[in-house]
């Protein structure tokens, strides 16, 4: 099978993604519970998942284009990993508030305690990133003394 790791990663990114959607969904009280910022400013689930197919279009496209370059290909598998592991955290939430009902009091008490910590998410979202950033300039530097792209 040819790129192999590029399929796995795809299918695991994709099985994820389903699953953070219906694990999400399964819990009473998402839409007071759910935290994505693009859902804050909407109120709709509905552009998440069109921005998370438009992702899968652009990794399949920056991957298996016909003139994809392995630092392409390298930028792509580093985001989708990444990706993988914010959706395996959002999963592992989910699944402990289906668990582990809470009253719609107590997640309005929540949702009070996350629009004070939204700067917070911010944080979290920068941190959550910063690896892709610290591998991107990394592999660069490294690209600087080994030849990688076919000319």
């Amino acid at each position: 099978m040819k790129d192999k790791g590029f399929w796995v990663t795809f299918i695991i990114y994709i099985i994820l993604m389903l699953g953070d959607f219906i694990t999400t969904f399964m819990n009473e009280h998402w839409r007071i519970l759910e935290v994505n910022p693009i859902y804050q400013a909407t109120g709709k689930m509905w552009p998440i998942l069109l921005i998370n197919i438009g992702l899968l279009g652009v990794f399949y496209y920056c991957y298996r284009g016909a003139k994809a370059k392995p630092t392409m290909r390298f930028a792509m598998m580093n985001a989708m990993i990444i990706v993988i592991l914010g959706r395996v955290f959002a999963i592992r939430n989910a699944i402990h508030h289906l668990l582990n009902p809470i009253t719609e009091n107590q997640a309005l008490e929540r949702l009070a305690v996350e629009q004070v910590t939204q700067q917070t998410t911010i944080l979290l979202g920068f941190i959550m990133y910063l690896p892709l950033f610290i591998t991107l300039i990394t592999y660069f530097m490294w690209k600087l003394d080994h030849n990688v792209e076919k000319k």
